[in-house]
């Protein structure tokens, strides 16, 4: 079967992000997809995208890890983080 390359805003939906975020995300290479220039030196490169490839993506990410909370575990026994050691801007010296 032929697949047809897809335009960011086609790929931004079927992932349910913003355009910006997803090229964002193949410009840093953590997405797969395909830079497409017309060999003019300088020019900003138009993005292209494969739904077999995105949605192989998302199958291969990890699902969070869902936390677990022990029985008998109340907000007060939680100890507030404190800041000893680490200085004030104003101190510094």
């Amino acid at each position: 079967m032929e697949e047809f390359f897809i335009s960011p805003k086609e790929a931004a939906t079927f992932l349910g992000i913003t355009e910006r975020h997803l090229l964002n995300l193949a410009r840093a290479g953590k997405l797969p997809g395909h830079p497409i220039s017309w060999g003019k030196k300088n020019s900003r490169s138009q993005w292209r995208f494969l739904k077999s490839e995105l949605h192989a993506w998302m199958v291969g990410l990890s699902p969070v890890t869902p936390v677990t909370i022990t029985s008998g575990l109340l907000a007060a026994d939680i100890q507030p983080h404190n800041n000893k050691g680490r200085q004030s801007r104003s101190r510094r010296g």
